[in-house]
């Protein structure tokens, strides 16, 4: 990310950052596991910034 606001010309930020997580409903951010094994990586739960645009 911080590559990414250095490409946009940011080289300071005054201030504090806000990350939203708010994008998907609060059910799809539900940590439900296919196999009851919470702490395999494939069983993250998506998350919205981890999305890169």
């Amino acid at each position: 990310m911080m590559k990414d606001l250095q490409g946009l010309g940011i080289q300071k930020i005054d201030g504090n950052l806000f990350f939203d997580r708010s994008t998907y409903a609060p059910s799809v951010m539900e940590h439900n596991t296919i196999d009851g094994e919470s702490l395999r990586a494939y069983n993250a739960p998506p998350d919205p910034l981890a999305i890169r645009i």
